[in-house]
């Protein structure tokens, strides 16, 4: 076994003891949701917004994937979301 498979069970095991499945499912779901309508804005912002505010819209809705993606990996629902 290498380092990173080590890593990567401890990590799991971490997990699996630490967050109840449901929790990391619900979490899942919720920001599955979540993402698709950020993708939304980012897509459709430019389409029918004026230019100023579809920047910001865009800009707002690149922070949002990225915090979505911190609280779905510190969950662990990145490794195995409905264990």
């Amino acid at each position: 076994m290498t380092d990173t498979e080590n890593t990567t069970e401890l990590v799991a095991q971490f997990v699996d003891d630490n967050v109840p499945a449901k929790v990391r499912t619900v979490a899942y779901f919720v920001l599955l949701v979540c993402a698709a309508v950020v993708l939304l804005v980012q897509g459709l912002a430019p389409i029918w917004l004026e230019p100023a505010l579809a920047d910001k819209a865009v800009a707002s809705a690149g922070v949002v994937t990225a915090v979505l993606g911190l609280i779905a990996g510190g969950l662990g629902v990145a490794y195995r979301p409905t264990r």
